[in-house]
């Protein structure tokens, strides 16, 4: 588990109140606290995070990691981060460490968010930003294990792992969501896009989201969905299938350095 945390905005940034903003998830990561801060044409553009290291424990992994035009902030593990490291290097990549953050960046630099987001197994969030072209990507895993939350408002935007980082930087009162908050009552839970407060939404499970820097209007695609297909086995046929599974899955989860 690490924590992510950014601000674009029109306005100078408070490089301390950013900071004490990131510290609120400092839980989420102690083994790092590293922040970023640039400027591009109008805008002020800072980048935080909070490190738990899982693969390739170095300092050279550490984040907000950069490759040249490219800046990325990422909470969580990519399992089969070494097939497309391999399959990069074939294409002449050359790699600066052994981490899964490195591989995401540079299959995005590479194949681009649509192809990158097809490649990746795991449960992540994690935001991109490309100078080049004056964007942002803002991606969610294929069921949401990871959370990633961002306001728009007041010109600015705000991106972050949990709420209460957004709500010290935007400095404004955000007015509770009834609607998200009854649904808490009554189903324990709060169904993404919503949050407990109005300005500010989840990005949703297997969704990635791109943020025009420029005039900060956002996109929203879909890249996964759950589909049931409905296949006529027996009993003996679907316990094999699920048990084959299950080992897969806890096979690629033993990738991590610790």
């Amino acid at each position: 588990m690490c924590g992510i945390l950014g601000l674009v905005t029109s306005n100078k940034i408070s490089k301390k109140n950013f900071k004490d903003s990131l510290k609120l998830i400092s839980h989420r990561g102690p083994d790092n606290f590293d922040t970023y801060f640039k400027t591009l044409k109008d805008k002020k553009i800072a980048l935080g995070h909070v490190r738990l290291s899982i693969i390739d424990l170095s300092k050279n992994s550490n984040q907000p990691f950069s490759i040249g035009d490219y800046n990325i902030v990422f909470n969580g593990e990519i399992y089969n981060f070494e097939s497309i490291k391999i399959k990069l290097e074939k294409k002449g990549v050359v790699f600066k460490t052994r981490s899964d953050t490195e591989t995401i960046l540079q299959s995005y630099i590479r194949f681009g968010i649509k192809k990158t987001l097809k490649l990746l197994h795991g449960m992540f969030a994690f935001v991109i930003l490309d100078k080049k072209k004056n964007k942002m990507i803002l991606a969610r895993d294929r069921i949401g294990i990871k959370p990633l939350y961002y306001l728009i408002s007041n010109n600015q935007f705000i991106f972050s792992s949990e709420t209460k980082s957004i709500k010290k930087l935007f400095k404004y009162k955000l007015d509770i969501n009834l609607e998200a908050a009854a649904n808490f009552y009554y189903h324990k839970y709060i169904y993404d896009p919503k949050t407990i407060f109005k300005k500010i939404n989840a990005v949703e499970a297997g969704e990635f989201l791109e943020l025009n820097i420029k005039n900060l209007k956002i996109s929203k695609n879909r890249y996964w969905n759950l589909k049931r297909n409905i296949v006529e086995k027996n009993e003996t046929e679907v316990i094999d299938k699920v048990e084959e599974l299950l080992h897969q899955s806890i096979k690629k989860h033993l990738v991590s350095d610790v």
